[in-house]
């Protein structure tokens, strides 16, 4: 079945300004079959499942209401309306004009979220600050970015440059949503690390390891740890690894010497933040390949420092291979 997505579109002439004031065709602000743009897509991963449910509600609330048109003249109409309901766009009742930057900006503040008045062009520097709190993933690779399979309902597209911004309104064949029929968020259960629970949901993401986020560190969370790893290998070094969570002498040739510091960007950047959180560390953000800063340099340091490792900053062979144990 194809992935849903929905946004802004167009007006009714087919342009980005002018046009009565409303959806004057029912598909200015609408749903359609996701797509590969020409420019490219980078993904927005926000953690928590409700934040996500609310993001694709309100994106549903739009699109089937058509007092919402397409202007790109009189795009804060829409906003300056919904702000009155709590941004819930299911109850503007007045013809209102919005471009596809505002509205995904609508939804998000209808989750809780507020990223500023963003347009397409620098959407990522807007929710920069929600991934160096560890709440949100921005995905650049071609996994996420060029196949529907992973994405999940919630999740938000923008094009690599100035362009477009879209909402996923169901979930890829292989998404691991974290989302209760309802939205509703898990709550954690007594002993449960929610930093180990965000680690195994980046994990699914991005190794598609298939294990339960239940902020428990067992036998499985251990070799989905493997996986991840063997999956930076093979994006980076191209190391031809079966991601089978078995660490072998094929991987262990694969890694060989490699390490990563800071400055640096790489899948196995990401590795380190996503095996960190996996024993609890919070490496203070994610993305995908992942930037090496300093709140990750601390993370590995506080980790070197209570595992008995050289405490230099770096991810070496020692390091990663006692992330993986």
């Amino acid at each position: 079945m194809a992935v849903k997505i929905g946004s802004a579109r167009i007006n009714e002439y087919g342009t980005v300004s002018g046009g009565k004031a409303g959806d004057q065709t029912g598909g200015e602000v609408a749903t359609q079959n996701w797509y590969l743009h020409s420019k490219g897509w980078y993904v927005a991963h926000f953690s928590e499942a409700a934040v996500r449910e609310k993001i694709a509600k309100d994106m549903e609330y739009a699109c089937a209401n058509n007092n919402i048109g397409y202007c790109q003249d009189h795009r804060e109409t829409a906003r300056e309306t919904a702000a009155a309901y709590n941004f819930d766009l299911s109850k503007v009742g007045k013809k209102v004009e919005v471009d596809c930057s505002k509205l995904v900006q609508i939804c998000l503040n209808y989750a809780g979220i507020s990223a500023g008045d963003f347009t397409t062009g620098n959407f990522i520097s807007a929710v920069a600050p929600y991934v160096k709190k560890g709440v949100c993933t921005v995905y650049k690779d071609d996994a996420h970015c060029k196949s529907s399979v992973f994405l999940v309902r919630g999740d938000i597209l923008v094009t690599r440059t100035k362009g477009h911004i879209v909402v996923v309104l169901s979930n890829g064949a292989k998404a691991i949503s974290q989302a209760s029929s309802t939205g509703s968020a898990p709550k954690p259960a007594s002993g449960v690390n929610t930093i180990v629970r965000d680690g195994q949901i980046h994990a699914n993401n991005f190794s598609n390891a298939g294990i339960d986020a239940d902020g428990i560190r067992g036998p499985k969370t251990k070799v989905a740890g493997v996986k991840v790893l063997q999956q930076a290998l093979n994006s980076d070094y191209r190391a031809g690894l079966e991601v089978d969570g078995i660490w072998g002498n094929k991987s262990e040739k694969a890694l060989g010497k490699h390490y990563v510091k800071k400055g640096e960007t790489q899948y196995m950047v990401t590795a380190v933040e996503i095996l960190l959180m996996l024993k609890g560390y919070d490496p203070k953000g994610l993305e995908n390949p992942g930037k090496f800063g300093s709140g990750l340099e601390s993370a590995v340091k506080q980790y070197q420092k209570d595992h008995g490792l050289k405490v230099d900053g770096i991810a070496g062979h020692d390091v990663l291979k006692s992330l993986i144990a």
